[in-house]
């Protein structure tokens, strides 16, 4: 049975590999300056040196805390230079605001997930809710409008069972970081929920 670790993990880390391989070669957009050109290769750099932890990162390193400095180290660079050359299309293919929000996503949700005093008590929590939850939605269920409403309707848990747990166990402050994590992720990233319809305060 997967974690609520290892579900927020690989559902990010296949989205940005899927995004990292649709990338075509090098290529400057045409609003890109000459001037520009070697902050995009330096910015490219960073994007290789970051996928590369994204895909190195596994759910134990989250649990112990192994290698998260390392990956955060990363983070900053590239989420420098994606803000710095926000202007610019540097893959010319009109993605770069979806990569900065995939990259800004991913690091904030890794860095909570590590840092967060709920993080241990989340994973450690054997509950129904928890080993039921997925905040992915199928092809078919986005395709089917009444489908992804249904689905929708438990983007945090059956019911909105999230919520409740993670208040028992930790506090309304600690559900309020995870749930904005959540919808940052829905958002900014996934993009397959209308979050405001769901009563999630």
């Amino acid at each position: 049975m997967k974690s609520v670790f290892s579900i927020l993990l690989v559902g990010v880390a296949l989205f940005g590999g899927a995004f990292a391989a649709s990338v075509p070669p090098a290529k400057i957009g045409k609003k890109c300056s000459p001037a520009d050109g070697r902050a995009i290769t330096e910015c490219k750099a960073h994007i290789q040196e970051y996928m590369k932890g994204v895909e190195d990162l596994t759910e134990e390193d989250i649990k112990q805390r192994i290698n998260i400095h390392g990956f955060k180290e990363k983070c900053a660079p590239v989420n420098q230079c994606l803000t710095s050359l926000s202007h610019c299309d540097i893959y010319g293919n009109g993605q770069m605001t979806l990569l900065t929000n995939v990259v800004r996503t991913f690091c904030n949700l890794v860095t909570y997930l590590a840092e967060s005093p709920c993080s241990q008590k989340m994973h450690a929590h054997d509950s129904k809710c928890f080993k039921e939850w997925n905040p992915y939605l199928e092809k078919d269920d986005v395709k089917d409008e009444n489908r992804r409403k249904e689905a929708c309707k438990n983007y945090f848990g059956q019911n909105g069972c999230m919520r409740k747990k993670l208040i028992q166990m930790c506090g309304k402050e600690e559900w309020t970081k995870f749930r904005d994590h959540l919808i940052n992720l829905n958002n900014l990233v996934f993009k397959q929920c209308d979050l405001r319809v769901i009563v999630w305060k």
